[in-house]
Formats: C-alpha cells, structure tokens, sequence
C-alpha cells in the first residue's frame, strides 16, 4: 500500500491486484470515486501501479456481481430489450452474462 498523496492520513492505495482485491467491493469503489487519491500530474510509477490495481480489482467485483443484476432487473419486470440496453451490449451478450 502507498499512501495517498493529496489527503495526508487516508488509507493507502494498494499496488496489486490481490491487495485491491482485498480490500472489498464496496472500499474499493469508494477508493476508485475519490479522485483527491489520485494525482493528476507529476504522476510516479507508484501512482500509476495503484489506480491500475484498483481498476483491475473493481472491474472483477463487478464483472462477478452482473448476472445477479441482470437477474434482479427481469424478476423486477425489465424486459430483455431494457436490460442489454443497460448493458450496452446485445440480447445475446445480456442472455450469456445472466445464465453465467
């Protein structure tokens, strides 16, 4: 973990993938939104090692959670027109990721 350079005290921003993918969905996401964690210039190896690990991390959390959403939006009554638009992908795509 390197801490973060803009808020002195917040927790540290994880260089690897496993070590965002520890710190759970929901820190993660919240880590990812805050963008005083994450320098704009004068940018370091370091820097660019965290923000990648914690895409990395939070692209896997939410790839795992979307056939639970897609799943919730047909029983919530979406057609399947309305969820692959949400998707932004086609109905065979949407049908693929809800029966994974």
């Amino acid at each position: 973990m390197i801490p973060s350079r803009k808020r002195p005290g917040a927790p540290g921003r994880p260089v690897t993938f496993s070590a965002a993918e520890g710190l759970g969905a929901f820190e993660l996401a919240q880590l990812w939104a805050d963008r005083t964690a994450w320098p704009i210039d004068e940018r370091t190896p370091l820097d660019e090692l965290a923000e990648l690990a914690c895409m990395s991390a939070l692209g896997a959390w939410l790839s795992r959670w979307q056939s639970m959403a897609i799943h919730g939006a047909m029983l919530a009554g979406a057609n399947p027109e309305a969820v692959a638009g949400a998707l932004g992908s086609s109905l065979d795509v949407a049908f693929e990721r809800w029966h994974e």
